[in-house]
């Protein structure tokens, strides 16, 4: 969200006129309206919605303070629209995932992504005008900022001490049966050396029946052949002592 946050905030206080005239200006230069920004011909994603359907939708729902930058920059900025449309598509599918996997955390990284976004527009509206109440809006939100760092940071604590002790106890668990594991894996290894051994055998002995089936094969015609001959000659012989009759 930094090329939003740093990208037209606070602008939106100008008048509709200002805003209207660069936009006619873009427009006549480039030939075509700055509303036509790349973001708005994004592919399509879940649900039927595009990318940039899919921003706007994210940020309506967490942070519509967001939008008022967001129409300026579309209006005024395409290409800035644009990035910040596919930073804002990023951030929404990281949290996402994250929601997914850890629910509790998600909660955290969504209130940090809010947070940045709040102290990037006070920032901007101290460039505007240098007011000793945004500073002091700034400040505390800087000050919650750390603080849910410190949340983040001790949530990874813990999961690194859970983490640590499940491998402490496979340690301790592997050094008290450490014999008994050698014999385990030795004997899956043994078995393992004795399938393959046997796949080895299998081949083997179906060619041997494969090919003695072929020469059984090639042994019968040739005894056929061998019996027809003699049969011919007797029948011959038959006929001719018949017609002597």
């Amino acid at each position: 969200m930094d090329d939003v946050a740093g990208q037209g905030r606070g602008e939106p206080k100008q008048g509709p006129s200002a805003a209207s005239k660069a936009s006619e200006a873009r427009s006549s230069k480039d030939g075509a309206s700055p509303r036509r920004s790349r973001a708005s011909r994004g592919s399509s994603t879940e649900n039927g919605q595009t990318g940039e359907e899919a921003a706007l939708a994210f940020v309506r729902r967490h942070y519509p303070r967001l939008m008022d930058v967001l129409i300026y920059l579309k209006e005024n900025q395409p290409r800035q629209y644009a990035r910040a449309i596919k930073d804002l598509h990023r951030t929404r599918h990281r949290l996402e995932q994250i929601r997914e996997r850890q629910p509790r955390r998600y909660k955290l990284e969504l209130e940090a992504w809010k947070l940045q976004s709040e102290i990037q527009l006070l920032m901007a509206e101290l460039v505007m005008s240098d007011s000793p109440e945004v500073r002091r809006r700034l400040e505390e939100a800087v000050a919650r900022q750390v603080d849910l760092r410190l949340k983040l940071l001790k949530a990874d604590q813990r999961q690194a001490e859970a983490r640590l002790a499940k491998i402490q106890q496979s340690v301790r668990r592997l050094e008290q049966h450490r014999e008994e594991e050698v014999q385990r894996l030795t004997r899956q290894l043994v078995a393992k050396m004795e399938r393959l051994r046997g796949k080895k055998r299998k081949p083997l002995r179906s060619r041997t029946s494969t090919t003695s089936a072929k020469q059984s094969k090639r042994a019968r015609p040739e005894a056929s052949r061998s019996k027809n001959p003699r049969g011919g000659k007797a029948s011959s012989q038959q006929r001719s002592s018949s017609h002597a009759r």
